[in-house]
């Protein structure tokens, strides 16, 4: 009988075994530091791009793969803090960009925007992955429940989705 040591010699397989976990990462917003130390999910969006029908011949349209890329908005959830501090970043922000007062309350093309870096750790919490998001501003705030049926004391979270141009994905350490 032999053994099978393809294994040990193979570069197919997997440099390591150990998995990517929901809770290795770390946010900043520069513009936003308070949601930064208190975000709790944040998820990745997905990238699509466009798909474009080739007509032939034969009544059939073959699909080939477009130029446009469509990127969802970036959520991010976070707990509020007792003085708001967090939630009223991204409320403030969201009040800018509208100017829905008067025109005395507004901001720069650029201070309307921040990068945003979602730093993506390996299972010993050393950074191995940053995704930039250029050009990012908040497009939607939650709503904060309170309710005073609520049993225990639970803290309120709320949700911010974010617009962006596009955003970079940087291995920062080899796998």
């Amino acid at each position: 009988m032999t053994i099978d040591t393809d294994f040990l010699t193979d570069t197919t397989r997997p440099a390591t075994h150990n998995y990517l976990s929901t809770n290795y990462f770390r946010l900043a917003i520069s513009r936003a530091p308070t949601v930064s130390y208190f975000a709790q999910s944040v998820s990745l969006p997905s990238i699509n791009i466009a798909e474009l029908r080739q007509p032939t011949t034969l009544s059939t349209n073959i699909p080939v793969p477009g130029n446009a890329y469509t990127f969802q908005p970036l959520r991010v959830q976070f707990l509020v803090d007792e003085s708001m501090r967090s939630w009223q970043e991204i409320y403030n922000w969201i009040k800018v960009l509208g100017n829905y007062k008067d025109s005395t309350d507004t901001l720069s093309h650029h201070d309307k925007y921040s990068d945003l870096t979602l730093i993506i750790t390996n299972s010993a919490y050393k950074a191995k992955f940053e995704v930039i998001f250029k050009h990012a501003y908040p497009s939607a705030l939650s709503e904060l429940p309170f309710s005073i049926t609520a049993v225990d004391n639970v803290p309120v979270l709320a949700t911010v989705d974010f617009t962006y141009t596009y955003y970079e994905f940087n291995i920062l350490t080899s796998p």
